[in-house]
C-alpha cells in the first residue's frame, strides 16, 4: 500500500505541475492575443478543465486506497490512524468531497463521474454509521444513474437499507 500512496501523490505531484503550466501558459496569452495563438498551435499540454478532471480523478483514487487500507474492526470506530496520525475514513471522505467539487464543476453535477464519487461517499458514510448523508448521496446516485438511463438497483437497495 506504501507504494501506491507514493504512486498517486506523484501523480498529483505531476497533474498540478502540468495545471501550474498550462496556468500560466493562459496567463501570459491573456497579455497578448498573437502568442495565445501560437501557444495553442504549437502546444500539446491538455487545458485546464481535462487536467482538473484527471487531478479529481486521482484524488478519487487515492481516497478509494485510504479506504481499503483503513483496517477497522469497528467501522463505526473511527480509531485507526495512517502513519500521519489521521483517521485514513476521514482523508478519503475529505478528498472525495473535493474530488465531486472538482468534477461538478469542470463536467457538472448531473455528469456519470459525479455519481461514481457519490456512490463510493455514500458506501463510506454507510460503513461508518453516518446514515443520513449516506441516504442523500444514495438518492442523489440513483437520480443521476436513471438521468442515464444506468440499472440503479443497487444504489436503491443501499438507500433502503441506510
Amino acid at each position: 500500500a506504501d507504494d501506491a500512496f507514493k504512486f498517486y501523490n506523484k501523480s498529483l505531484e505531476m497533474k498540478n505541475s502540468l495545471l501550474s503550466r498550462r496556468r500560466r501558459q493562459n496567463d501570459t496569452a491573456a497579455a497578448d492575443d498573437d502568442d495565445k495563438k501560437n501557444n495553442d498551435d504549437d502546444d500539446d499540454t491538455p487545458d485546464q478543465s481535462k487536467i482538473q478532471v484527471e487531478i479529481a480523478k486521482t484524488l478519487n483514487g487515492l481516497a478509494m486506497l485510504h479506504v481499503t487500507t483503513a483496517d477497522n474492526d469497528d467501522p463505526t470506530e473511527s480509531n485507526n490512524n495512517n502513519d500521519d496520525g489521521e483517521d485514513p475514513l476521514r482523508t478519503a471522505l475529505a478528498l472525495f468531497k473535493n474530488t465531486e467539487t472538482i468534477l461538478s464543476q469542470e463536467l457538472s453535477e448531473n455528469h456519470p463521474l459525479v455519481a461514481t464519487v457519490a456512490t463510493n461517499m455514500a458506501d463510506l458514510y454507510r460503513r461508518t454509521g453516518d446514515y443520513e448523508p449516506a441516504r442523500e448521496k444514495y438518492a442523489q446516485v440513483v437520480r443521476l444513474r436513471e438521468m442515464y438511463g444506468e440499472d440503479a438497483s443497487e444504489a436503491r437497495l443501499s438507500h433502503a437499507d441506510c
